[in-house]
């Protein structure tokens, strides 16, 4: 929960057009540090738009931002 509060602090501070995050559903991923971190990324990326998702952020001015455009991406396959 720490990492996906820190995705959705920067997502609300940076307000991007475009995200690119690791694809937490490959079943061939052997990293679990990936698989993590995709689940965060997305998990603050859906809760980053939310108005009442965390209030301490929006009480100190950092307004919902809902992402447009989301890319995952994953390692080849050999």
């Amino acid at each position: 929960t720490t990492l996906r509060d820190k995705l959705i602090f920067c997502i609300r501070h940076y307000k991007p057009a475009i995200l690119f995050f690791p694809n937490s559903y490959t079943e061939y991923e052997r990293v679990f540090d990936r698989h993590h971190t995709g689940r965060a990324a997305e998990d603050a990326w859906q809760s980053a738009a939310l108005e009442n998702y965390l209030p301490p952020f929006t009480a100190s001015g950092l307004k919902p931002h809902l992402v447009p455009e989301v890319y995952y991406f994953s390692q080849p396959v050999d």
